[in-house]
């Protein structure tokens, strides 16, 4: 068993570093993703070695432009059914097939509901929407 350092997120925008024992790195990140973590980076903490396994930052991993594209038509579609923005956002959020976009949506209408406009509550995920 060696230690690993890593840095994660569980939620937008909150970096989590710490160490973490197991056999190798792909352990290591088995067992971060097993606790509810997406992994940035890990690597050796006993030969401070600058391997190991490195993911790019994609606000909580494995979002993509098809599911970007899917997100987007179906927060417009509660939008022309009459829904405000911060409850066609909660909606979304309760969906279960919404999976990793939940956490996205939950910090979209948390930042809504602190005053942020849309577009800067869009802004403040820069790794998934493109600045406008």
């Amino acid at each position: 068993m060696g230690q690993f350092t890593y840095a994660a997120v569980r939620e937008p925008d909150t970096v989590i570093e710490g160490e973490i024992e197991a056999e190798d790195t792909c352990a290591a990140a088995a067992a971060l993703v097993g606790r509810g973590y997406h992994v940035l980076h890990i690597a050796s903490a006993e030969d401070g070695s600058r391997g190991g396994l490195s993911i790019g930052y994609r606000v909580l991993g494995g979002l993509r432009r098809r599911d970007l594209t899917r997100f987007m038509r179906d927060l417009a579609g509660l939008r022309r059914a009459g829904l405000s923005l911060a409850v066609a956002l909660e909606k979304m959020a309760s969906r279960k097939e919404l999976g990793t976009w939940r956490s996205l949506t939950t910090g979209l209408r948390a930042r809504l509901e602190d005053g942020y406009t849309f577009s800067q509550a869009l802004a403040e995920f820069p790794r998934v929407f493109n600045p406008m």
